[in-house]
């Protein structure tokens, strides 16, 4: 594929060239071999990592081992879980602790345990190839940054059991991206029977119905308002179609779990709950950032926090005294409503300059399709960062949804659509036919305005998506020095392990940032209007600055000399020459909106310039910048 002159600066940012065939066409059976080549040496390296670390685990601790040998040999002797022996894990969990189980010795069942842990990492490895296949974004760089960030979990990786419901979810999530969403709520199910934390990623999976009923809902609501007398058929009928839809895939999820949890409950309902009530009543772990504060305030001197103690209980280090247990008590409702504003703030993305008629031509747009993930992401991160329990393990959730942040827009598409006529262009970009409303926006304007967004929109993603992975690799490297070389210095409440906890916890804040910012999506029919009021303030302050003849007269001001009323460019505004996200807005920047009122606040003192002229457009058309 020959790359157009828009997007000649990706061949200095990825040093990768997609095969040809002898038509110069992509050559699918050179893209699998290459592939292939590509999966087999990444494959390698990991199995290096993976069971190279396995001599070390052993030397270090082998608690984890012990534990998931016990529950293995217990099943294999004819125990009934929940009822015959304790377990504080979902039910589906007892696969991976029972197929290793088979050798009856602790050293192979170790073995045993790191080659399940092996498999499961080459299984999103393939996804991995998969979604730079499906988004047209090199292998290489999909497969690349996985095992680079498999390889950084480093020992923690093989000691605990949390990769497996880690892949599941990342192909719970590819699979419903990709239009096969009962397949996806399955393994959304499956991940949720091997670890609960999956569960909280069930509204992420129903909310893009939303778009389907979105119609009848607005229908409905005229109807009440008295603006309209009834309401549409087509719309009722989309909106059933659209509930029977988010009802069947829903009803896979449950069903899928009743299936696996129903004959526990049957056999002894209190024991299997037991393991719920087992969670509820821990307190607060030592890693969470809630403990790294307590901790810190304790160790220079608050009184307040002088009561905290550690006591190791559950399995896990915890905190008790005054402040612990209130801050115990209030972490999961503080949880709940993050969840709350992540999935409001969700809805209006989706509801936000949408033009997608479906739900499943919204998920047909790789944008949005990043936007499904990092989503997800955020959900599965402030598990970690607001409930109280924050084991080391847990960062291994993060790592399947980096390859997900390197998803952008096929260029292909985007040179498509800019290489169209002026017309069909002003049809596909503004529907509202802004273009003959807007005088002086001609067909050059508006490729140009294309040729901007291409390179920003390519350019900001893949910088936002290296911090995104590059933040989780330092994070991950922060846990290993946390786990298990400073661990007892941790227990012990030593300044300098607990201050490695906070740090690690504030890069995760750092990558979950990142997350946001990917959140954000193109429009260019908001970037077109953005650069041609751009476009003609400049031109403006050109023609001031050749009439006045010098930079700091204002033309209708009394006292020009005043420096409190000027820009360094002698006019009293200026578009920033690089603005944060010039290509679109993302659904959570109050930075960004404060600072355009601030703006608008500041043209409107100054009546310097006319502003039918200067704001024409954001005053008749609102929707078609920034507010």
């Amino acid at each position: 594929m020959n790359f157009p002159k828009q997007l000649s600066f990706l061949k200095s940012k990825i040093p990768f060239r997609l095969p040809k065939s002898d038509s110069g066409a992509l050559s699918p059976a050179s893209g699998v071999f290459r592939d292939l080549i590509l999966f087999l040496i990444f494959s390698c390296i990991i199995a290096v990592f993976v069971f190279y670390v396995y001599d070390e685990i052993v030397r270090i601790s082998d608690f984890s081992y012990r534990l998931f040998f016990k529950y293995g040999s217990n099943v294999l002797k004819g125990l009934v879980p929940y009822h015959d022996f304790f377990l504080e894990y979902p039910p589906f969990s007892l696969i991976f602790f029972t197929v290793p189980a088979y050798h009856r010795y602790l050293g192979a069942y170790g073995a045993a345990f790191s080659f399940l842990v092996y498999v499961f990492c080459l299984t999103g490895l393939y996804i991995s190839a998969l979604i730079g296949r499906k988004y047209n974004v090199p292998t290489v760089l999909t497969m690349g940054a996985y095992a680079v960030s498999v390889c950084a979990v480093g020992p923690i990786l093989t000691n605990f059991y949390d990769v497996f419901p880690a892949v599941i979810t990342m192909g719970a999530v590819y699979a419903y991206i990709t239009k096969h969403r009962l397949t996806g709520w399955f393994l959304l199910s499956a991940a949720v029977l091997t670890k609960l934390y999956p569960i909280f990623l069930a509204p992420v999976f129903l909310i893009p119905y939303l778009i389907d009923m979105k119609p009848f809902l607005r229908s409905v609501m005229m109807s009440f308002s008295g603006v309209s007398s009834g309401i549409d058929p087509a719309d009722k009928q989309k909106f059933m179609s659209a509930l029977k839809k988010a009802g069947a895939g829903f009803a896979v999820f449950a069903v899928t779990g009743i299936i696996f949890t129903l004959p526990f409950v049957i056999i002894d309902a209190d024991g299997f709950f037991a393991f719920l009530t087992y969670h509820v009543e821990r307190g607060l772990h030592i890693e969470t950032i809630y403990a790294s504060i307590i901790l810190l305030g304790r160790n220079f001197g608050i009184d307040i926090l002088a009561d905290t103690i550690r006591i190791n209980n559950y399995g896990s280090p915890h905190l008790y005294g005054n402040v612990a247990d209130i801050v115990a008590k209030a972490a999961t409702p503080v949880m709940m409503c993050i969840y709350a504003v992540i999935y409001a703030l969700y809805i209006r993305i989706i509801f936000r300059n949408n033009t997608h008629p479906t739900s499943e031509a919204w998920l047909s747009d790789p944008q949005n399709d990043r936007v499904f993930a990092m989503v997800s992401f955020l959900i599965v991160l402030f598990f970690m960062m607001a409930g109280k329990v924050f084991s080391t393990s847990y960062i291994i959730w993060l790592f399947p949804f980096i390859p997900f942040a390197f998803i952008r827009e096929d260029p292909e598409t985007r040179i498509t659509v800019r290489n169209i006529g002026a017309s069909a262009a002003g049809n596909i970009l503004f529907p509202e036919n802004i273009l003959s409303r807007l005088p002086g926006c001609s067909e050059v304007a508006l490729k140009d305005c294309a040729d901007e967004t291409i390179r920003k929109a390519f350019t900001v993603t893949f910088r936002y998506a290296l911090i995104f992975f590059a933040v989780y690799v330092i994070s991950c490297i922060l846990s290993y020095l946390i786990y298990p070389h400073n661990y007892s210095p941790l227990l012990n409440f030593k300044t300098s392990s607990v201050l490695l906890v906070f740090i690690r916890n504030i890069f995760l804040l750092i990558m979950g940032l990142a997350a946001v910012v990917l959140c954000r999506t193109t429009d260019l029919r908001t970037c077109a209007a953005r650069r041609y009021r751009e476009k003609q303030f400049e031109e403006a302050q050109q023609e001031f600055r050749n009439i006045s003849g010098k930079q700091n007269t204002w033309p209708g001001r009394p006292d020009p000399g005043q420096p409190e009323d000027r820009t360094p460019s002698g006019f009293p505004f200026q578009f920033p020459k690089n603005p944060e996200l010039p290509e679109g807005r993302p659904f959570f920047c109050p930075v960004n909106r404060f600072r355009n009122y601030l703006i608008v606040s500041w043209h409107w003192k100054f009546h310097v310039w006319q502003p039918k002229q200067r704001w024409a457009c954001q005053r008749r058309f609102p929707g078609s910048g920034n507010r």
